[in-house]
């Protein structure tokens, strides 16, 4: 490309990010720039070390560096493992940059973790080193400059559950380049937890309009509900709704209303609260608050919420000065370790020694100690899963131990389980290994995907509670199991120790013929807040709306498109392929082995495939139909802009630790845009 034309693309991006970072160039142009750095940046010489070959990725990620070096004035020297996978190659590459006396190394880490040591060799030998594409946080590097990669996984989980029309039943088919790489492991984070959240939102809302419209339906063909009870019903429950009013209030008014009709037109308390039911579910809101409420105006007793009736009270310390203090200890202790060198190993130990004693301290649960040691760990280099299920197995022990001393009755559940074992259907006993199998895969699996804690909780307490009505374990049982499972994999052990007792309690009512209480009348309205609902709100098959999970499963691709094809292939001819209904793919091989397999199954317009990055071959295939859509990056800035502020750093200026460089959705919608066309092929865009 042209010097003058190349400037006409970089220069907007320099100028932002410069004002943005506060740095001190004088104007936009980058001839100040030149100027300013003078005759003391001569020879410098940089390293880019990229993380495979023959890539059209990495293609443009070289063309932007080594145009960036003839621009300003340095010797660029591009290298590149051979293979996605390679990290030593990349290990023997930083050794050669030192070796051949670079004064900055710009790097894509393939394994972060792995390349930690070297890249603090590198700097202790003097040499900047910064990331591009895939950051090393943890390391000793002095900037990441890139996409932020968990915000790109979130864009594409918006896309992806666009295509995720059964809540229950759709799923979504996850190709990962590699377990190690962490850029990729940054989009599943950001990926996972924004499509379960956008599926289960959906499902709420098509739950929430079936429910009014069915309410809507009964409300009009209630006849045997006097109409001098209905209609002020109706007209209150109308009313409120037109002032938007809180649940609360609209619940508060129908009952008011129909209570005071009721009572004098002599009806019948459970008529009044079933008109009280059906005209405030037909609005939207809470019909069992308001035929509660009516049952009281009109009986004069306060009856209890079914929460109150069924949730023990917690018996760790939960309290926000509690859960910061150990926060706080597990953080403190993992940068200590982590400012002395320690490698992954040491981080972690240190953010579960300190989670577990402050826990211990303070009276908490394996659920808060888990929670913080994996969280202080993952942020400062540590491992977070590793460091989580220690800590909560550590303080579970621990409690278990004092426990053992305690007097026969007084003993306090293990890792999160219900207090009140009368109230959970009795005391738990051997708890059955089939149980704790069940609730600690299901919580394992949840936790793998990069699911937030609360996904993780449900995961738990939907696996423990159906395994013990299948086998006959009792509630506080299933409460101990999920609360282990739980408390094990980095969530609130409590929460969901409570959730599975109170779910295996209420299916022993049901049979027993305990669940025809009037205030049971009708589902409730889907609360992803509530661990259990009383009774569970569908939209189809009878699962409640958070059990669904939308997430197939993740493969591992290898780096390489014909290994995915075959995966995928497999994946889709199963029996319950047909279930699948988009593929997010994390990179560009794993994206053309998806279009190459949909295409070869006669997929194409069935199966959704969102795919990174783009080169020739997505291009046609999105071109086709086969290919729904790309995030796309900035590869050729990437490089570019890590020359830039390698410079930077040389001549002594400071530089964020972070700089952006943005993702974009592309479809066949918008392929022939000027944004997109710049971000596809930058050289022939600029010779315009």
């Amino acid at each position: 490309m042209k010097k003058k034309s190349r400037k006409h693309f970089v220069r907007p991006a320099l100028c932002s990010l410069a004002l943005a970072l506060s740095l001190s160039v004088s104007g936009c142009g980058l001839s100040g720039t030149e100027n300013r750095m003078g005759s003391a940046d001569v020879g410098t010489k940089i390293y880019v070390i990229g993380q495979s070959k023959s890539v059209a990725f990495w293609d443009k990620v070289q063309q932007g560096a080594l145009e960036a070096g003839e621009e300003l004035g340095y010797e660029v020297v591009y290298t590149s493992a051979s293979t996605i996978t390679d990290s030593d190659e990349q290990k023997k590459l930083i050794r050669e940059a030192i070796n051949a006396g670079a004064q900055s190394i710009v790097i894509a880490p393939i394994d972060p973790e792995d390349l930690n040591d070297d890249i603090k060799a590198a700097v202790d030998a003097g040499i900047k080193v910064l990331t591009i594409d895939s950051d090393a946080a943890s390391s000793a590097r002095s900037a990441y400059i890139g996409t932020i990669n968990a915000s790109s996984g979130a864009i594409a989980a918006r896309h992806a559950a666009e295509y995720v029309t059964d809540y229950y039943k759709d799923k979504v088919l996850i190709v990962s380049e590699s377990e190690t790489i962490g850029s990729i492991q940054d989009r599943l984070s950001g990926f996972i937890p924004a499509l379960v959240g956008n599926v289960k939102s959906r499902a709420a809302a098509a739950y929430s309009e079936q429910a009014q419209a069915a309410a809507q339906a009964e409300l009009e063909g209630a006849t045997d509900i006097p109409a001098a009870v209905l209609n002020p019903a109706r007209s209150s429950a109308a009313v409120a709704a037109a002032a938007n009013a809180p649940e609360e209030a609209l619940a508060k008014a129908v009952a008011s209303a129909t209570a005071a009709s009721a009572k004098t037109a002599n009806v019948d308390v459970e008529i009044a609260a079933r008109a009280a039911k059906l005209a405030t579910d037909a609005q939207g809101g809470n019909g069992d608050l308001a035929a509660r409420m009516v049952r009281e105006i009109m009986t004069g007793e306060v009856i209890d919420t079914p929460e109150d009736e069924q949730t023990a009270e917690p018996q760790y310390n939960k309290s926000e000065e509690a859960v910061a203090k150990i926060n706080a200890a597990a953080a403190t202790a993992a940068k200590a370790a982590a400012a002395q060198g320690g490698n992954s190993d040491a981080i972690t130990a240190a953010a579960r020694d300190a989670a577990v004693k402050a826990a211990l301290e303070l009276g908490a649960g394996p659920g808060t100690a888990a929670q913080a040691a994996g969280q202080a760990a993952g942020m400062n280099g540590g491992d977070a899963m590793a460091a989580s299920s220690a800590a909560a197995a550590e303080v579970d022990k621990a409690v278990n131990k004092r426990d053992e001393n305690a007097a026969e009755g007084n003993k306090p559940q293990q890792s999160g389980a219900p207090t009140d074992n009368a109230q959970q259907g009795g005391d738990a006993g051997e708890i059955p290994q089939e149980l704790i199998d069940a609730a600690q895969g299901a919580a394992k699996t949840a936790a793998s995907q990069g699911a937030p804690a609360a996904a993780i909780e449900q995961a738990a307490a939907n696996a423990a509670a159906t395994t013990a009505v299948q086998i006959g374990a009792s509630p506080a049982a299933a409460g101990q199991a999920a609360g282990q499972a739980a408390g094990m994999n980095g969530a609130d052990g409590m929460a969901a120790g409570e959730a599975a007792a109170k779910m295996v309690a209420e299916a022993l009512a049901a049979e027993n013929g305990e669940g025809e209480k009037p205030d049971d009348a009708g589902q409730e309205k889907p609360d992803d807040t509530a661990q259990a609902p009383q009774t569970p709100s569908t939209i189809s098959g009878g699962s409640p709306i958070d059990s669904i999970n939308p997430v197939a499963g993740i493969m591992n691709c290898k780096g390489d498109s014909e290994n995915a094809k075959a995966q995928i292939t497999q994946m889709l001819s199963a029996a319950d392929g047909e279930n699948i209904k988009v593929i997010f793919a994390t990179s560009e091989r794993s994206t053309i082995g998806a279009c190459q397999a949909v295409s070869d199954l006669g997929l194409v317009g069935k199966v959704a495939i969102i795919g990174y990055n783009s080169n020739d071959d997505e291009l046609t295939y999105m071109k086709n139909g086969t290919l729904t859509g790309l995030i796309l990056q900035n590869p050729y800035n990437m490089g570019y802009l890590g020359i830039y502020y390698a410079g930077r750093l040389l001549v002594g200026e400071n530089v964020a630790q972070i700089v952006d460089t943005g993702a974009t959705y592309a479809t066949v919608d918008n392929l022939n845009s000027d944004e997109i066309k710049l971000l596809l092929d930058p050289a022939e865009y600029t010779k315009k």
